[in-house]
């Protein structure tokens, strides 16, 4: 990799280190990154310029020599990303700071790609039945959680949510690095990334109901956005995170055990955020909810 970065970038670096396919050197004190992408070119060039042209952070895409931002080297596609921020873990105000609304002909599309997910999902199931008991005994469940959620998405005016940049994906762990790294963002609804970040800490011991009571009173989430938060809540992309990873062989089984341990208490969760929700709007009813 160290003569492909030579070559393509004209950068030497004695000192590159290695973590999956994101290699990780410094020359003359800047901080680089090389990593895959597989994702939506023509969507990574109009958020980069949005936040270029706007002067928003994110790390800089250092062009090839061929002044291009994809360099394919043994056949795959990478991008290298200049970096300028110090690394630590975000926290929910680092989330909250970095709301960028985007104006777009972009419709959000969580329903479908749902339903696609849970009809493939249901499908795998039966064909691994036997083989994965544990997600086995415990996939009706969230198959229900996830029908809930998709109920939720018909309530809502789609023509009446406005979108902004998020992030694919986003949880306790994730660092700066990570964050304003403009090969992790997509176009999407604000709430998805408070979600995903709050279900991460729910299930790390470590969430607070005071701040996310504060979110939604104070930073003017419209009931269509509110409705969003609570299906996005609702929705289990935890437990599909941890199966996709059992099935895939890269976690042992036993990574099932605090999600399955903690669903009572993740439900009472969920009554509490119904009910700092209701007091602005009246939202769809849950029957399962509203009897906890």
């Amino acid at each position: 990799m160290k003569n492909a970065i030579n070559y393509y970038y004209n950068l030497i670096s004695n000192d590159i280190h290695q973590q999956g396919k994101k290699y990780y050197f410094s020359v003359n004190d800047k901080n680089y990154l090389l990593m895959n992408f597989y994702g939506d070119i023509n969507q990574l060039k109009y958020i980069y310029d949005y936040l270029i042209t706007n002067h928003i952070y994110c790390h800089e895409i250092i062009l090839n020599k061929s002044m291009q931002m994809i360099t394919i080297i043994n056949n795959e596609p990478y991008i290298l990303l200049s970096i300028h921020c110090q690394n630590r873990k975000i926290n929910l105000q680092d989330i909250i700071n970095y709301t960028i609304p985007v104006d777009t002909k972009i419709k959000l599309n969580w329903y479908n790609l749902w339903c696609e997910k849970l009809d493939y999902y249901e499908y795998q199931m039966e064909q691994y039945e036997k083989k994965y008991q544990k997600l086995s005994e415990s996939f009706t469940y969230f198959d229900g959680m996830t029908e809930t959620a998709i109920s939720l998405l018909n309530t809502v005016d789609l023509n009446k949510v406005k979108l902004y940049i998020s992030h694919s994906r986003i949880n306790s762990e994730t660092t700066t690095i990570d964050f304003y790294n403009p090969l992790n963002f997509l176009i999407d609804t604000r709430v998805r990334n408070i979600c995903e970040y709050i279900k991460s800490e729910f299930f790390d011991k470590k969430v607070n109901l005071f701040q996310i009571s504060n979110y939604i009173n104070n930073y003017n989430l419209s009931k269509e956005e509110s409705i969003l938060f609570l299906a996005r809540m609702i929705y289990p992309s935890y437990y599909f995170d941890i199966y996709d990873e059992i099935v895939k062989g890269d976690i042992e089984r036993q990574s099932l055990d605090n999600v399955i341990d903690n669903i009572n208490d993740y439900e009472r969760f969920l009554f509490d955020i119904c009910k700092i929700i209701n007091i602005k709007y009246q939202i769809p009813e849950i029957e399962w909810i509203i009897k906890m």
